[in-house]
């Protein structure tokens, strides 16, 4: 971990800021029973989310869609998930303290995901932190989502700040590919989504941390920028 952390902190959201996993479940067995298919269990589709609900839905179908079926279902997943956005959704356990520190100790924190923006304001917004956030950077909110560095280097600009005075913290290598990109700091949250068989420690991140409040002790009060007139 790192001593001291950076006047800005950058979240990923699902898996890493937000657990949404429950809600990614009902949806895509929504689907599965509808075609009398063998439901998916928790631990499998955790890995999935990361990866985009577009793999989500191809892998639950062991990979057997055409592409044409697959464009179908995945059309017909994301209208189940919207329709239980936000009922299941809780922010990881220790979340809330961590935020609460972020804020009291003179930061400020902010949200890039590669979560289109229909579903990721209405997300926050229900969940109270839309208005929170300092900034927001959904997966269309640039030309290129994550692992391109653009996602993280827009967050900079809404929030003034460069990217040596942000850190990104995420569950999943493309977000740690996009950090490094762009030269910012990263922390991988190892209790997120990650695939298990995945070796994180060679993702080239700053840091690891298995539990949000890790966080915590190295929220020391920033320094903040003054402006000379």
């Amino acid at each position: 971990m790192l001593e001291k952390l950076p006047s800005a902190i950058l979240f990923d959201l699902d898996g890493t800021l937000v657990d949404t996993a429950e809600e990614f479940l009902i949806a895509i067995n929504s689907l599965l029973r509808k075609d009398n298919l063998p439901l998916m269990l928790l631990e499998s589709v955790r890995p999935l989310i990361s990866k985009g609900s577009r793999t989500l839905v191809r892998e639950a179908y062991d990979r057997k869609l055409r592409p044409d079926q697959l464009d179908s279902h995945h059309v017909d997943f994301l209208t189940c998930y919207k329709e239980g956005l936000g009922i299941t959704a809780r922010l990881f356990h220790g979340m809330s303290n961590v935020l609460d520190a972020i804020e009291t100790s003179g930061r400020i924190w902010g949200v890039v995901t590669n979560k289109p923006s229909e579903f990721t304001v209405p997300l926050l917004e229900k969940l109270n932190l839309y208005d929170r956030a300092a900034c927001v950077v959904s997966g269309d909110s640039t030309p290129h989502p994550k692992p391109h560095p653009a996602p993280l280097l827009k967050a900079c600009g809404m929030i003034n700040q460069t990217a040596k005075d942000c850190i990104y913290i995420g569950d999943d290598e493309r977000d740690i590919l996009a950090a490094n990109a762009a030269h910012m700091r990263s922390i991988i949250a190892l209790y997120g989504y990650k695939d298990p068989e995945q070796n994180a420690e060679k993702w080239g991140a700053s840091g690891l941390i298995s539990d949000p409040t890790d966080l915590i002790p190295v929220l020391k009060p920033a320094m903040l920028k003054t402006v000379q007139e």
